[in-house]
């Protein structure tokens, strides 16, 4: 709560910098140029086993180099849609309280799945998502958090920060 009285107003920019589809728009950039840099530096190419030989083979440089800037371009598209969305549900969301209503028990890479069940005029929808194993503890003796939710489309949220 700000002194004012008024609510705080999520911070937008960092909501659209972890959204799942900036990461998996920086992962395809990444993976172009690494296929890229991989092949120019080492001279390992996708689906050969070992390296090139100096027998004359043909130079794939050409490949690599449009394969790399392809992805470049497939990624940042990707990014800045996802980005693009979660700033307007951001902005334009409205905060619901909800319930963490399961933990899982499966444990992945530090993460545990998680179900969140919150009520939209008289209708409870559930999201699910992944979680810190420290932040599913604290969901456990606290189980109400925050979400932010599209009024238009009441499935569609994201915890607040």
């Amino acid at each position: 709560m700000a002194e004012t009285g008024e609510p705080t107003p999520p911070r937008a920019g960092r909501a659209a910098l972890m959204s799942t589809g900036v990461f998996v728009g920086a992962a395809l950039v990444l993976a172009g140029w690494a296929a890229f840099g991989a092949y120019k530096l080492f001279g390992f190419e996708l689906g050969r086993a070992g390296r090139l030989g100096s027998d004359g083979s043909e130079d794939r440089t050409v490949f690599y180099l449009v394969l790399a800037m392809g992805f470049t371009v497939v990624g940042t598209l990707v990014a800045a849609v996802s980005a693009r969305r979660t700033l307007g549900l951001v902005r334009r969301g409205v905060e619901v309280p909800g319930v963490v209503t399961s933990d899982g028990w499966v444990v992945v890479n530090g993460m545990v799945n998680v179900k969140i069940e919150y009520v939209v005029e008289g209708q409870t929808y559930t999201m699910k998502t992944s979680a810190l194993k420290s932040q599913a503890r604290q969901y456990q003796a606290e189980p109400g958090v925050t979400l932010i939710v599209d009024p238009d489309r009441p499935g569609r949220c994201m915890l607040k920060d």
